[in-house]
């Protein structure tokens, strides 16, 4: 019996495989359709009648003329089939483009890793502006208030505004907050090397990026940046720690008064998504969370966050100090990062990309068309 579950297993793998095959082939997935067949799955919904003839009684056969029978189920698979096509080759660019990067990401890194925050300021800027428009449609833009955007933003500013490149507990401050919070974010936020989802790219940008470009001005820094200076090739945990816990909390008050007493009605009468609501949401941090008083669940979100920011900025002290360190950490999230990918695509996305186009009657294996 257990040989015959395997094996059950392995067929239900392979068909749900080849349903992915054929929808990267725009000709197989569209021939049901391209005949306008009138096969579905569920009959198409009918909407109530809004016309004058409609309400005095008519139909709306008799009301626009008997030639004019409206859309059919063709029609509707038609359009069903057009947006899947959409779809398809929306994903097919962005898997192409997320190749593309990351084989322009590792030969600049290779070829000049002291200007490689070029690269990254050009990616941010569309990265971040692309999302920023998706999340206020989605009423999803209060995300920007956020720990990690506030660090991408500095970072930036650190990299191409001279007097803020000059400010050594700047540096050091980013540098804890890339190598400490953003690097682990990685792993515990399951960030993903999802090459198609332009979304899921821009998480792992955000988090991943930013540590690569420490690393490049911490071992070849640029000229007017504090690594450049002979007495700063080692620092103490105290210099590290310091800068980094003192702009996290500046950013903290800032974040609860804006999110949790100026802007909290606003949030809520508007339907506007936060990280905090998003927690409560969730299983883990949020099950525990959702254990004490509405009035202290922020609180003692903050605090779960400023402790696990705090451990991670004592550990970046090891990686200021220490290049293997520093590299083996960017493998390690690296890895992490593409592990998780990895899962995405073989437990996920094998057997749900398929249907999530709503085409899964058309695509039955051995069925004729």
């Amino acid at each position: 019996m257990g040989d015959t579950k395997i094996e059950s297993a392995g067929q239900v793998l392979a068909r749900q495989l080849s349903l992915v095959g054929e929808s990267v082939d725009n000709a197989s997935l569209f021939s049901a359709f391209e005949e306008g067949s009138t096969e579905s799955s569920e009959p198409p919904v009918e909407s109530p009648p809004t016309t004058a003839a409609a309400s005095a009684g008519e139909t709306p056969t008799q009301a626009v003329g008997l030639g004019d029978s409206g859309p059919t189920a063709a029609d509707a698979d038609k359009a069903e089939a057009r947006n899947a096509k959409r779809h398809v080759w929306q994903d097919k660019v962005c898997f192409a483009l997320g190749v593309f990067n990351l084989a322009f990401s590792f030969l600049w890194i290779g070829a000049s890793p002291q200007t490689f925050y070029v690269a990254h300021t050009i990616k941010a800027v569309l990265l971040f502006g692309v999302r920023l428009a998706y999340y206020r449609k989605q009423n999803l833009h209060y995300y920007f208030f956020d720990f990690c955007y506030l660090v991408n933003a500095l970072l930036l500013l650190h990299c191409w505004v001279p007097r803020l490149r000059r400010i050594k507990w700047l540096w050091e401050a980013l540098f804890a907050c890339a190598a400490g919070p953003l690097a682990w974010s990685i792993p515990a936020l399951r960030n993903s090397l999802v090459l198609h989802d332009f979304d899921k790219m821009t998480s792992l940008f955000m988090h991943w990026s930013p540590v690569v470009v420490v690393w490049a001005l911490r071992w070849f820094p640029i000229e007017g940046h504090p690594m450049s200076q002979p007495e700063a090739a080692q620092a103490s945990v105290l210099e590290v720690v310091a800068p980094a816990t003192l702009l996290y909390l500046v950013w903290c008050v800032a974040y609860y008064l804006k999110i949790f007493v100026v802007s909290e009605k606003k949030i809520r009468e508007r339907g506007y998504d936060t990280l905090y609501l998003y927690t409560l949401r969730k299983g883990g941090l949020g099950k525990v969370i959702n254990n004490y008083r509405p009035e202290l669940r922020p609180l003692i979100y903050l605090a779960g966050h400023a402790a696990s920011c705090t451990a991670t900025f004592l550990v970046s002290f090891l990686f200021f100090n220490s290049f293997y360190a520093h590299t083996a950490l960017i493998l390690a999230v690296s890895f992490a990062a593409t592990w998780n990918g990895a899962c995405y695509y073989f437990d996920y996305f094998s057997f749900r990309y398929v249907p999530s186009l709503g085409l899964t009657h058309k695509l039955q294996p051995g069925k004729e068309e």
